[in-house]
């Protein structure tokens, strides 16, 4: 509608609960190439968007990453990375990708940047805090 008054209104959608994999595994990205070789992002959530747009979860002023780049999914056996459209593509382990699931030590171009996909283990289980009822 263009009455003037009707203004479109963005749609919150919940976020997936995350799955299991997250309560058992340390999962992160560490870049190793690009600017800020070395820091570390963590994957803590069912869905991270990368890109250098406003509002995307990993935010990198890279003029080759689209807005909205690429997806990082959780699954109940991993991550998965999902190119989101963009314009100069997603690359796994040196070949493109649409799609597809990462197995730890995996090395994703997105822009300039290069990461290393860590999946390891928490030992001993998830964190469990016990509260006394004093």
């Amino acid at each position: 509608m263009n009455d003037g008054e009707t203004r479109r209104r963005k749609r919150e959608v919940p976020a997936p609960p995350a799955p299991r994999f997250l309560e058992t595994h340390r999962v992160c990205l560490v870049l190793i190439e690009g600017p800020g070789a070395g820091r570390e992002w963590p994957l803590d959530s069912a869905r991270q968007i990368i890109g250098r747009g406003e509002g995307v979860d990993l935010h990198f002023a890279d003029t080759t990453m689209s807005k909205e780049h690429a997806a990082f999914e959780a699954l109940e056996d991993g991550f998965r990375v999902r190119d989101l459209g963009s314009t100069n593509g997603v690359q796994l382990n040196d070949a493109p990708v649409l799609a597809a699931d990462l197995d730890h030590g995996d090395r994703i171009r997105v822009g300039e940047h290069v990461f290393q996909y860590i999946a390891e283990p928490l030992r001993g289980g998830p964190r469990v805090h016990v509260i006394d009822d004093d």
